[in-house]
């Protein structure tokens, strides 16, 4: 039995061998570390062109992976936290989600973005 981490690990691999235009991108996704719950892990190895790791600023990858989005890259992006997404609403509500109507559908943003939700009972909110 595949657990999910592998299953994601192994489809992000396809996608990544498949179209050089996909791009993974978030905190500490560097071998050997491969992310906080280990689902990049080889990515970089496989990818290195592919893969990006960015210093803690959950707002500056979003924005980032957008403008990509913009320019015909695909990014996926991973946030390490759950409790972090909220930091990024305004690039997801106000960028990510309007661009394509505010620039009269000449572009397109077509992102990914990805993170782990819930956990144990004992863990309260992260941040």
């Amino acid at each position: 039995m595949m657990l999910y981490l592998e299953s994601i690990n192994k489809s992000l691999h396809n996608l990544m061998s498949l179209d050089k235009s996909v791009i993974l991108i978030g905190e500490d996704l560097l071998d050997p570390y491969g992310g906080a719950f280990k689902v990049s892990k080889g990515l970089s190895t496989d990818f290195p062109e592919q893969v990006i790791s960015t210093p803690i600023s959950e707002q500056a990858i979003v924005g980032s992976a957008i403008g990509m989005a913009m320019k015909g890259m695909k990014p996926v992006v991973e946030i390490m936290f759950g409790d972090f997404l909220t930091l990024c609403f305004d690039q997801i509500i106000n960028h990510a989600t309007k661009y394509h109507w505010m620039f009269n559908e000449q572009i397109t943003v077509p992102i990914v973005i990805r993170t782990p939700m819930g956990g144990w009972a004992w863990l309260r909110p992260y941040s």
